[in-house]
């Protein structure tokens, strides 16, 4: 665990022990050292995805809510580039925890238009409880490219929401397309 605290404070300079570090997120018995592996992942991205994604998407379905919670975080960090974790993404937009499936709408945000796939469970999380969902799920749509024609009726419920916050994010979005 110790090695981990290191390769944490190492930040960047910590790049080349992303393949072990990734390796102990996917592998590691102690949700403890899988969560240190996750940070460490934070600090070095977005260098070296093709070793990180992996792992971290693997980590978006572990039985530790803080992991996959970091895990969704540093896939944000990583963009366009994390489009490997598309799927598991969209997965963790149904996560139980309302703040993991919030941060996973906005790690496919930050994907961008390769997250499109991944539009019709971003348009389902316009009809989640919790504000804060909707309101993500209500700006990610402006950036997952085209919307599809239940995407549009969905926003136009959405311009109804009790929550203000929603309604603006969904009259932009209307405005970005």
């Amino acid at each position: 665990m110790t090695a981990i605290y290191v390769l944490e404070s190492l930040g960047r300079d910590a790049e080349s022990a992303v393949e072990a570090v990734a390796q102990k997120l996917k592998d590691d018995k102690n949700g403890f050292v899988r969560w240190g592996a996750a940070r460490v992942l934070h600090n070095v991205a977005p260098l070296q995805p093709q070793k990180a994604v992996h792992a971290l998407a693997k980590a978006l379905s572990d039985d530790n809510k803080t992991v996959r919670r970091t895990a969704v975080q540093v896939l944000s960090r990583y963009g366009s580039q994390a489009k490997e974790a598309v799927k598991p993404l969209g997965v963790a937009v149904a996560d139980t925890e309302p703040v993991i499936r919030k941060d996973a709408i906005h790690a496919l945000q930050a994907i961008g238009a390769a997250a499109n796939s991944a539009q019709g469970v971003v348009v389902q999380a316009l009809a989640d409880q919790k504000p804060e969902v909707r309101f993500a799920a209500a700006q990610a749509l402006a950036h997952l490219g085209p919307l599809d024609e239940k995407a549009k009726k969905e926003l136009v419920k959405a311009l109804q929401d009790a929550n203000s916050s929603v309604r603006q994010a969904a009259s932009e979005t209307f405005l970005e397309n």
